[in-house]
């Protein structure tokens, strides 16, 4: 009989153990998101900071130097924080109480660099964040902001991951072109973007959302605008895993300036956090936070049915019929 019970008691103790672990493990789970571009993004990334209201979730933010040029070295960090006590007037913390979901925390990197291009610029290389001319098949290139971004943020991951936390590296905010339009590389531009996002992913994970900001199209200038935001929303159209906000209806410097106000990017802010969050849960029909089989049975219910969910709607028309089959099923094989 004793033994039978300290058998009962060291399971009891066991799951009791076990539960309590699930339960820390949860509450450390941290929700990352990158802020990446050039001074649009910068800007965003810069009103950013604590004050006197407790959102119930701690953000973690870092924000690179975008000042530094060069290879960015680790602990190159302009400002870094976590909090739970917010200024809820700052763009920044609009988003994370926008990107907010569960028990999770939500940490924001933002590695920005101003005046930076998408194209390889001879002679500028460390302001260009060219990926490389085909890095699906390994031609990539690590002399520039993305290779630079991807160890400065993984260097800021792995600060968190060393405190216990559990990392989900979820989606990054898109805020660039301006230079490119300017310079006449827009031509090349939607490839490099559609390289730039394999080589992300290639890191991340071909999970990673990603949302791209339309440019503040400004008429006589002779900037190739259009061909810019037509590339981004071409490949957004071609990507459910990619979405384009729009800017034209938001408060500019000025009529003729390419840069948000303030009050642009605090509107900019809760557009930016819907959009990924529609794209987070895209496929996610049983709504347990993640794309898997267990989908399967309601999406073709709701096939069956002829009724609505907007996590259904992968081809997001309006609609779920077998038009969302197919890109419904490469959400499952990723």
């Amino acid at each position: 009989m004793d033994g039978k019970m300290f058998v009962f008691k060291s399971c009891y103790v066991a799951l009791v153990l076990l539960f309590a672990t699930s339960i820390s493990v949860y509450a450390d789970e941290i929700d990352v998101y990158f802020v990446t571009g050039q001074s649009n993004a910068s800007n965003f990334a810069n009103l950013s900071g604590t004050g006197p209201t407790d959102v119930g979730f701690t953000l973690h933010f870092a924000r690179s130097e975008d000042a530094f040029v060069g290879n960015y070295p680790d602990d190159a960090v302009a400002v870094q924080f976590s909090s739970d006590l917010l200024d809820t007037s700052l763009p920044t913390s609009i988003l994370a109480m926008g990107l907010q979901q569960g028990d999770r925390d939500v940490a924001i990197i933002a590695f920005t660099r101003v005046a930076s291009s998408l194209a390889l610029v001879p002679g500028e290389s460390d302001t260009s964040w060219f990926p490389g001319s085909d890095p699906a098949n390994g031609e990539v290139f690590n002399d520039a902001l993305c290779y630079n971004f991807l160890n400065w943020s993984q260097a800021r991951i792995n600060e968190l991951q060393d405190q216990g936390h559990t990392i989900n590296v979820r989606g990054i905010f898109w805020f660039q072109g301006e230079r490119d339009g300017a310079t006449g590389f827009h031509e090349v531009y939607e490839e490099n973007f559609t390289n730039l996002v394999i080589r992300f992913r290639e890191t991340y994970g071909q999970e990673l959302r990603m949302v791209a900001t339309e440019l503040h199209e400004i008429p006589g200038t002779g900037v190739n605008w259009i061909v810019i935001n037509d590339a981004l929303e071409s490949v957004a159209n071609a990507d459910v895993r990619i979405g384009f906000v729009q800017t034209f209806d938001l408060a500019w410097l000025s009529p003729t300036d390419v840069h948000l106000s303030d009050a642009g990017y605090m509107a900019l802010a809760p557009r930016w956090s819907a959009k990924m969050l529609e794209l987070l849960n895209l496929g996610d029909v049983n709504g347990d936070g993640m794309v898997s089989l267990l989908d399967v049975a309601p999406f073709v219910q709701i096939l069956i049915d002829g009724t609505f969910d907007s996590a259904a709607d992968i081809n997001q028309d309006g609609i779920v019929d077998l038009l969302d089959v197919v890109p419904f099923v490469e959400l499952l094989l990723g």
